[in-house]
């Protein structure tokens, strides 16, 4: 089957659609694609209910991207894994290197809410760090701003940065 790939967005999170064969050929065309998203987004979702098989190459292709938008602060994730590409994943013993959902509307969830935390633990230690460059006795906005760093991390808080 053709390799096809679709760019939709949802909820916040980029999501590219495969569908058919990731080969060889079909690998530089989803690079093409793919290394500009990583650049533009923070949260990418690849869409693999369409996708029938997959070479180790493409298989690593995409394990590498998800780690390199993890390592920039993104989230990233695979839905939709059909049963032979699943084996794939766990015959390479990559299915853990990868957060895998079964389903888009999983996976845009999960992906929300790692941002979501994501996003909590930077003003948390954003808020940490300006109270630290006070090398002086802690006042009373610098306990506030531990207690809400605190709330951030602990997910209390309703407060979006």
């Amino acid at each position: 089957m053709a390799f096809q790939m679709e760019e939709k967005e949802a909820q916040d999170v980029k999501i590219l659609a495969l569908t058919g064969d990731l080969d060889a050929r079909a690998l530089r065309e989803l690079q093409k694609t793919l290394l500009p998203l990583l650049g533009q987004t923070k949260s990418l979702l690849v869409d693999c209910a369409d996708l029938t098989s997959i070479t180790g190459e493409g298989l690593r292709a995409l394990v590498m991207a998800g780690g390199r938008l993890e390592a920039d602060d993104g989230a990233f994730a695979l839905s939709g894994l059909q049963p032979q590409v699943h084996r794939i994943f766990e015959v390479a013993r990559m299915e853990k290197a990868v957060e895998i959902h079964d389903s888009r509307r999983d996976a845009i969830t999960a992906i929300r809410d790692r941002a979501r935390t994501k996003r909590h633990a930077s003003v948390a230690a954003s808020l940490l760090r300006q109270g630290a460059e006070h090398k002086r006795r802690p006042t009373t906005p610098d306990r506030r701003r531990a207690d809400l760093a605190i709330r951030l991390l602990e997910g209390d808080a309703q407060t979006t940065p």
